[in-house]
């Protein structure tokens, strides 16, 4: 285990405060009109003008990676992700995880350490390998002094000569030795040693003190607002932080005194793994329908639930994303849609379906995965009413179709990849076939109506449609 020795540095600054690297190992800190300094070599407060800002930051001239989402690389599996990308064998690659362009990067074309407000990562090329470490959280204080913030990671890290890195978040700064980050990521856990020091603690400032207009428990001064429970009238309150948004002493009424805000530990010690990884994000894995009974060349049984959440777990559903992030509910929610209780069945389509998966018309990574499985549960038999799934299948097939040219091909290769099940459907109503007959002809017009969809148009109940633009009425009249 590696130990990386760290200071949490207590300033007590708002939001808006600017933080600058400045010469001679030296920080500043403006907000409000003043500016403080800090020697992060002596581990002392400095003259501001002592702590002249240096625009000097540790980059690389011309940065390797490239940002950009799903859709710019031709990906339609999550096209709401930002990636970061690296070229791989000439090829534009996204990378595992997205380095925001707030990090700070060292390295070069092979071997990049990138440094973001929350981790530290180091990405090599050479083996595809990246490893990373959290940084740890910043101080609890969660002042709710007029002005103070809580622990918001939002700012750039800085690099202070001559070897520091900084890392700026609201309402302390976390310090770091250089040389320490770059030799802990070697090993495979890392112990971050922190102290906390005041930075900007000066006289106490006395403000009298009055009971909140709306709150009984919070205290009004002139210096802003602590929020304290506490039983007799407070008298006055002494500031202990510049500005007023650290912990404070509160005199009461009967002469005693009580901490309005307990002030942090000086020193902490936080375990932290050393996480090894992937470098390049994997290619999403393969969708189709594999299942005994739908590669049968005759006598066709059709798929059956069972078989419809084997295929999930196979392809791990519960790993995709959905509008709301992980699809984790999914195989759960797979299961009552063959549910004998309208109410449970009815609330995984409208709740689940229609909203995890095609949320006000848009698609997702899950949606890809989870239609061959929706297809197959639908064309059991033993399934109840199949109609009402059957009619959220017709909604996304269409809106994947698009008015002008696919909308998201992974989506219509998912149904494209059911098509023996979809052409080979027994025992269904009139009404049912009408509803296939939809998704059948959102992929014959996505593929420029091929032979086998002239064939298909054939079928009894088949809903023949002169063109594309006609199946989008469906829709515009809200029958799906």
């Amino acid at each position: 285990m590696e130990t990386i020795a760290a200071l949490e540095l207590v300033v007590g600054f708002p939001k808006l405060a600017q933080v600058f690297p400045a010469a001679a190992g030296t920080l500043r800190i403006e907000s409000d009109g003043r500016a403080i300094g800090f020697s992060l070599e002596a581990g002392t407060r400095v003259e501001a003008r002592e702590a002249v800002a240096n625009s000097e930051l540790l980059h690389q001239p011309t940065a390797p990676f490239g940002f950009t989402n799903g859709h710019a690389l031709g990906r339609d599996d999550d096209p709401w992700r930002q990636y970061t990308t690296w070229l791989d064998n000439g090829q534009l690659t996204p990378l595992s995880i997205h380095v925001p362009h707030s990090a700070l990067t060292i390295g070069d074309d092979d071997r990049v350490t990138a440094i973001t407000p929350t981790a530290i990562h180091v990405l090599d090329r050479t083996s595809r390998r990246i490893r990373s470490v959290s940084v740890p959280k910043p101080l609890d204080l969660h002042d709710p002094v007029k002005g103070g913030v809580g622990g918001e990671l939002d700012r750039r890290p800085l690099y202070i000569e001559p070897g520091f890195v900084v890392f700026v978040r609201s309402p302390a700064l976390l310090v770091a030795a250089w040389a320490d980050i770059a030799r802990a990521l070697v090993f495979d856990r890392v112990q971050w040693a922190i102290e906390t020091h005041l930075v900007a603690r000066e006289p106490e400032l006395t403000a009298p003190a009055r009971r909140g207009r709306f709150d009984p428990l919070t205290i009004v001064t002139d210096t802003g607002t602590l929020r304290v429970s506490v039983g007799p009238e407070p008298v006055r309150v002494r500031d202990r932080l510049w500005p007023p948004c650290g912990w404070a002493t509160v005199e009461l009424a009967n002469g005693s005194t009580t901490v309005a805000h307990r002030a942090p530990a000086s020193h902490r010690v936080e375990d932290a793994p050393i996480e090894d990884g992937e470098l390049f994000l994997a290619e999403p894995a393969l969708f189709s329908w594999s299942a005994p009974s739908v590669e049968a060349a005759t006598g066709f049984p059709g798929p059956t639930c069972e078989e419809a959440l084997a295929y999930a777990h196979r392809v791990e559903l519960i790993e995709r994303r959905g509008a709301y992030g992980l699809l984790r509910d999914a195989y759960e929610r797979l299961a009552k849609l063959w549910s004998p209780d309208l109410t449970v069945r009815s609330d995984a389509i409208d709740g689940w379906v229609m909203s995890a998966l095609c949320h006000q018309d848009t698609l997702y990574e899950g949606t890809v995965y989870a239609v061959p499985a929706l297809v197959a549960i639908a064309a059991d038999p033993e399934t109840p009413d199949r109609h009402a799934l059957v009619k959220a299948l017709v909604r996304i097939a269409i809106v994947a179709l698009g008015e002008n040219g696919v909308a998201s091909p992974a989506v219509i290769d998912a149904f494209r990849s059911m098509l023996p099940v979809l052409l080979s459907i027994r025992e269904a109503s009139k009404a049912l076939l009408g509803s296939w007959s939809l998704i059948v002809s959102a992929i014959g017009f996505a593929d420029d109506e091929p032979r086998w969809f002239e064939a298909a148009r054939e079928r009894f109940g088949f809903r023949a449609y002169a063109a594309r633009e006609d199946l989008f009425t469906e829709i515009l009249e809200d029958n799906y």
